[in-house]
């Protein structure tokens, strides 16, 4: 669902990079595809397979992938959100597109670093592909800003969650 924010969100963004990254579109079908139950719990299958696992006691179902996509959207925009605040914050534009650019941004940039293993939790590559797509919205010492600000405050949010669902497990 990150990639499919980030394409989307990107394309709706400011001309410039709608310019640049238009070519993305060509994604949005094998995302949509990818998100198929049929083909995900394939994809699950041969990874859990590679990796000398059991495979998953049930198969995922539309329902259950529309849900959680779902879930996942509303995060995209909310992290989008602080994003956008961080970036207007510091000169970029109070737009639409702008917002949109935002969100695409950061959904790409925690997917990417997702994707990026050899490093914990895409430290550094999160904030390279951030301050790559915020680049052209921000001068070079407010992408700097804006990039680290967002790091510190989602590490201070997941601690802060994480405190607080372990208190209330007790």
């Amino acid at each position: 669902t990150g990639l499919l924010v980030a394409v989307i969100a990107l394309l709706a963004g400011p001309a410039d990079v709608r310019d640049t990254y238009g070519a993305a579109i060509l994604a949005l079908p094998l995302l949509v595809v990818l998100l198929q139950p049929p083909v995900v719990n394939r994809l699950l299958g041969f990874v859990l397979r590679l990796l000398g696992r059991p495979p998953l006691e049930h198969p995922l179902s539309a329902t259950g992938v529309a849900r959680a996509s779902a879930w996942a959207l509303l995060a995209w925009l909310l992290a989008g959100l602080h994003t956008w605040l961080l970036a207007t914050a510091l000169g970029a534009e109070t737009t639409l597109a702008t917002a949109a650019l935002a969100t695409g941004a950061y959904a790409l940039a925690w997917t990417v670093g997702f994707l990026v293993v050899v490093v914990p939790a895409g430290v550094g590559v999160r904030e390279a592909v951030l301050g790559l797509v915020l680049a052209d919205q921000l001068s070079g010492g407010a992408v700097v800003v804006a990039v680290l600000a967002s790091r510190v405050l989602m590490t201070m949010a997941d601690v802060t969650l994480g405190v607080a669902a372990a208190k209330r497990r007790r």
